[in-house]
């Protein structure tokens, strides 16, 4: 089926997963991975916000940003078109990805693919209110469930496969218990003029959760550990 999860080949009728590899890879295994360069806009990454205040007094509370790739096709995943999924994540849930457990994000918010690059990578996002990019790999999103609303509790719902090239892959898994729930109750978000990254849609629902599966980049395992404000002797 055109857009489906699958594909049938013609030649072993297998079926393999269309949006992770290009073609057969029982009768085509020299085929090249559906993996995008690492200049390509196609890449998760990982931002953290130290937090601060706005000139307005408000206190932003630090957080994690996990920005997944351009989620391509028609799916309900991309609300009005916006195919680039961000999640919200507390700094004090480091430790829990860390260690490979599933912690909630606060919001889960959907932005159109022109703001990709600028939501994935180093950015002021106020007067003294700035993301450090922490990391950001070349991957592609899975869709295992493709209808939000059928997507029952701790079934993994969207899987990002990450090839960070310097260790091996990894996934990060999203999971969204939309059974029994009327919609992904997306409200619009980021609507202050000073903001430059469009239509931003955010759903707020205690209903996602997310969590890294595999062993972890350096980098990003460091990341997650809460940092020591005044180191001992």
């Amino acid at each position: 089926m055109p857009g489906g999860r699958f594909t049938k080949c013609e030649e072993c009728g297998k079926s393999y997963i269309t949006l992770v590899e290009p073609s057969c890879p029982s009768c085509s295994p020299a085929a090249p991975a559906a993996t995008p360069a690492p200049s390509s806009p196609d890449s998760a990454a990982v931002l953290i916000n130290p937090g601060g205040n706005f000139s307005s007094g408000v206190l932003i509370q630090p957080h994690f940003s996990i920005v997944f790739p351009i989620l391509q096709g028609q799916w309900p995943w991309c609300p009005e078109g916006l195919g680039v999924v961000n999640l919200t994540v507390p700094t004090s849930d480091g430790p829990v990805l860390a260690a490979g457990r599933s912690a909630r994000p606060t919001p889960v918010e959907f932005f159109d693919p022109l703001y990709h690059r600028a939501r994935s990578s180093r950015c002021t996002v106020a007067p003294g209110i700035y993301k450090e990019l922490v990391c950001r790999y070349p991957a592609v999103v899975e869709v295992e469930e493709a209808q939000p609303l059928f997507a029952p509790a701790h079934k993994v719902a969207l899987r990002v496969h990450v090839e960070p090239g310097c260790s091996p892959p990894f996934t990060i898994e999203l999971c969204f218990a939309g059974q029994g729930s009327h919609d992904l109750d997306l409200r619009p978000s980021r609507t202050e003029l000073w903001r430059a990254t469009g239509r931003v849609l955010s759903s707020r629902a205690p209903l996602w959760s997310v969590r890294f599966h595999g062993a972890l980049p350096s980098a990003l395992d460091a990341a997650l550990m809460p940092r020591q404000l005044f180191p001992g002797p």
